[in-house]
């Protein structure tokens, strides 16, 4: 189960919960919190993301660089 969360003014995403249950049928919740938006062609994205499992920053992630609608192959998303 995914739940998104957006700030109500600016609309950007500010957190997205996963809730997943394992093979011995516990569950488990991972969040994800997204910020330092930037501007990139346009765009506005996120170029930090931190990932929390049971309370405790488990990742984070920096994105440095980013394409924003890169051209593709017309069969790039055939099944293969």
């Amino acid at each position: 189960i995914y739940r998104l969360f957006f700030d109500a003014k600016t609309y950007l995403l500010l957190m997205m919960t996963e809730i997943r249950t394992n093979e011995q049928n516990k569950s488990f919740e991972k969040k994800y919190f997204y910020s330092d938006y930037q501007e990139k062609d346009g765009l506005l994205a996120a170029t930090k993301i931190v990932v929390e499992s049971n309370g405790k920053v488990v990742e984070e992630r920096e994105i440095k660089s980013l394409k924003i609608n890169p051209t593709f192959k017309p069969n790039f998303f055939d099944v293969k």
